[in-house]
């Protein structure tokens, strides 16, 4: 089990079984309650995706919560291009990443927060070419930007 699975069992005093279905349930809850999938595909690919970012029995193809955001990246991506026609897919994605945004590995919630930047905003500089990010005060000078 990856210690993002073993923080989660250890968080709630649960075993690790109990905290993916929780997980599934409350994931499919958020977004998903409009738009039951119908869809298998989309159903697998959800719940590969959950035992992959939970680190609770994955799927061999997915062994890390990385394999698993790089796949939904590209299934968002792929909804792009196709003008989000798949709505249960986007719907379970969505819900995913959403729910992703509590997990208590920093890579995972930082890679949730910008899916769903990409998927809000409908294009993917967030990915692509994201904006420097800059921190300062109100007494410091404005900074200067080079190009």
């Amino acid at each position: 089990m990856s210690v993002v699975g073993e923080s989660l069992a250890s968080a709630t005093g649960v075993d690790s079984g109990s905290v993916v279905q929780r997980f599934v349930s409350a994931a499919s809850s958020i977004s998903l309650a409009a738009q039951p999938p119908n869809s298998m595909k989309v159903r697998r690919a959800f719940e590969r995706w959950v035992k992959a970012t939970t680190g609770v029995d994955p799927d061999p193809g997915l062994a890390t919560a990385e394999g698993a955001l790089a796949e939904v990246q590209t299934e968002l991506l792929a909804a792009q291009k196709a003008a989000y026609a798949n709505v249960e897919m986007v719907a379970a994605i969505e819900a995913l990443l959403v729910a992703l945004l509590g997990a208590p590995d920093h890579f995972v919630r930082e890679q949730a927060t910008v899916l769903l930047n990409v998927l809000y905003d409908g294009h993917d500089l967030q990915i692509s070419d994201p904006l420097p990010v800059t921190v300062t005060t109100l007494d410091a000078p404005p900074p200067t930007i080079s190009l």
